[in-house]
């Protein structure tokens, strides 16, 4: 980041300081003895809202549901969400999130943002483990630009953690098994008791490799290491209208992943190409998070610094990057039941990114800053029905420059305008219908992968038009729930990868149009019994096609590449109470589904449908202790995660995780 830039960065947080001190003057002989603090993101929707009160596809897993299916790690959470498909490419540092047909095939700038606690993520960081102190993950569906600080055109993947309180929690766990081991640990509690908290996690993984090495023999192949740590201050005194945290992170991951295979042949047998492929990925998160409670709404403030290093080599080319990014965010927004008829979200946003690439003979480097304002009202018409309006306004500039074999110095300054209008109606306390109309924008810019090969180095903004129809309902007693939506999105301006690889690079290819339905259920017929399941339909397509390539081809009707057209799962679960004082017994079963999924927009290139085995069984021996037998993909399913054509050299791929047995242990104070 530039001097220029970091002075206007704390302008910006000064100002923004300034703006809750003034609002603590304001308020000071108003504020009451004592002030409930609301969670800074309850929802998706950034307010304290009843799920049945949010107009739009939210989805929300806890922690125990992550932890008993055992997902660790951010790249895992597609398997607990339904039209939701988290693919590498190449590695999981490059990977590929699509919800509903919006790829985010462009990992620089992603269709679908990922946040921790509200602050985005460098979405290198898609592999990275979850906190240890994790209480949920929600997920939004399509467009969220005026919900957020950081737009998304395609959803936002929002991870919450259990803050720090007067509460002492000691947590460890274990596991191991034929294909990876982990350990981790968390210590969380007051250092003022009734004003000052902190926690310190730390957490590490070894995975053995999922390929053959190309010498021959047996052994794993491609391994991966994972090391990271976290510490949190916070600063909250009880009756007391501030909520003030720090958190300060690093994360370091040495790993030979991106290995590839030869033909459908590779997939079967794992035999790696000889080509020499590593990385090490390190980054360094700061991240600021104050709010002010005002009584009838929450004044915040979220400042956030991400530092990656990626030194890497690809099939004998080394091709390191690094980026910085600050992030800063201003917001407002209503205390539910304290404003009438009306409840409001609304705020600022600055992000400034610093990126540099280099492959042999090459150099560039781009400086993103971004500004927006948005947000958005809700009219309470009755106890009943809510009528929503919402807008971003978002101002882009960016500047590339390349140094080498190519030489480039451009600039490009754009703008946008996003609305969203929806409607929702409270038909019983259990049972509400909505209609929801969003949009979304992403960029454009000047592609990060220069080459002598590239056909183009500039590309134009993408624009989303989102319509959605939806239900939601559920049984007083807890014992079942459900949502459905069926939806209709266009896409003008699809962005993509274009070229033969190694030499890819991000142009506009055209139009793409993406329909269909998705539904989640959960039913708990009887105590102790629990039954998940989840299938989404999409239907995604070319409508127009412009070959930026000259080459005169024409996609029309071929699918985007990583949108499949079905996923679906069913995951059961029955806690059987043992005699005694000794625990409960868990078994659980789960089945995914993806049908066929193309890597490439000729569709030429893809995998089959398939499905996963995965089961488990627990036993709560008490509140503190839980010992896990666990098995993934127990059919040893051999299939591709991703791929690509290297002309008449062939199909090159990578396959996903073999069978995997193992168990885990977790104990907690």
């Amino acid at each position: 980041m530039t001097r220029k830039t970091l002075c206007s960065a704390f302008r910006i947080a000064a100002v923004s300081a300034f703006a809750m001190t003034a609002a603590q003057t304001a308020y000071a002989q108003e504020a009451p003895d004592t002030v409930r603090l609301p969670e800074l993101t309850i929802t998706g929707g950034k307010r304290d809202q009843d799920p049945m009160r949010v107009d739009g596809t939210l989805r929300s897993v806890g922690a125990e549901t992550l932890e008993d299916r055992g997902i660790i790690s951010v790249e895992q959470i597609d398997r607990a969400f339904p039209g939701m498909v988290i693919r590498p490419r190449s590695s999981i540092a490059y990977g590929n999130v699509t919800i509903r047909g919006q790829t985010s095939s462009d990992f620089y700038n992603p269709s679908v943002q990922v946040l921790m606690d509200g602050l985005p993520q460098d979405f290198a960081l898609l592999g990275q483990l979850l906190p240890m102190q994790i209480d949920r993950v929600d997920v939004l569906y399509g467009p969220q630009g005026t919900l957020y600080g950081a737009g998304a055109i395609g959803g936002v993947i929002n991870i919450l953690t259990l803050r720090p309180d007067d509460t002492l929690r000691l947590v460890g766990d274990v596991a191991y098994s034929n294909r990876q081991a982990s350990a981790g640990a968390l210590a969380s509690g007051p250092i003022v008791p009734g004003v000052l908290y902190g926690d310190v996690t730390v957490r590490w993984r070894e995975q053995f490799g999922n390929y053959y090495p190309p010498t021959g023999g047996d052994s794993a192949y491609g391994g991966t290491r994972d090391l990271s740590g976290m510490a949190r201050l916070r600063y909250a005194p009880t009756g007391g209208p501030w909520d003030i945290m720090f958190n300060a992170g690093y994360m370091v991951t040495n790993s030979a992943e991106e290995q590839f295979v030869y033909g459908t042949e590779g997939i079967r047998n794992r035999v790696a190409l000889p080509y020499d492929s590593h990385y090490r990925l390190s980054t360094t998160t700061l991240g600021l998070v104050a709010s002010y409670d005002l009584g009838p709404a929450v004044i915040s403030s979220m400042t956030g610094w991400q530092d990656r290093d990626l030194d890497r080599t690809i099939q004998n080319t080394y091709t390191p990057e690094t980026q910085r990014m600050f992030t800063q965010e201003l917001r407002i927004a209503s205390t539910p039941g304290e404003n009438g008829p009306f409840s409001y979200v609304a705020g600022l946003w600055f992000q400034n990114l610093d990126f540099e690439r280099r492959i042999p003979g090459q150099v560039s480097t781009q400086n993103l800053q971004t500004y927006a304002g948005y947000g958005e009202l809700t009219w309470h018409i009755t106890d009943r029905l809510d009528v929503t309006g919402g807008l971003r306004f978002d101002v882009i500039d960016t500047e590339a420059t390349a140094e080498g074999y190519v030489s480039l110095r451009g600039t490009r300054n754009e703008s946008a305008l996003t609305p969203k209008i929806s409607i929702g109606y409270l038909i019983s306390e259990e049972f509400r219908v909505y209609a929801l109309y969003s949009s979304g924008f992403k960029p454009g810019g000047f592609t990060r992968t220069v080459t002598p090969y590239n056909f183009n180095f500039q590309y134009s903004n993408a624009r989303t038009d989102n319509f959605e129809l939806g239900v939601r309902a559920r049984l007083p007693d807890g014992s079942f729930e459900a949502s459905a939506a069926i939806y209709y999105a266009n896409t003008t301006g699809y962005q993509a990868f274009v070229g033969a690889q190694p030499f890819q690079h991000l142009q506009n290819t055209g139009d793409v149009e993406s329909y269909g339905i998705d539904a989640r259920m959960i039913f708990r017929p009887v105590e102790g019994l629990r039954i998940e399941g989840s299938i989404a339909f999409n239907q995604a397509e070319y409508t127009k096609y412009l070959d930026p390539t000259g080459l005169n081809v024409n996609y029309v009707g071929n699918r985007p590449a990583y949108a499949p057209q079905v996923t679906a799962g069913l995951d059961v679960s029955y806690a059987i109470t043992l005699p005694g004082e000794t625990g409960r017994l868990i078994p659980r079963v789960g089945v995914s589904y993806m049908s066929q999924t193309f890597f490439d927009d000729a569709n030429t290139v893809g995998q089959g449908s398939y499905a996963l085995l995965d089961a488990s069984l627990s036993w709560e021996a008490s509140r503190h202790l839980t010992a896990t037998i666990y098995g993934n993909n127990l059919t040893n399913e051999r299939y591709a995660t991703y791929g690509f054509s290297a002309g008449p050299a062939g199909n090159f791929y990578q396959v996903g995780m073999g069978r995997e047995v193992g168990v885990r242990l977790t104990a907690s104070y």
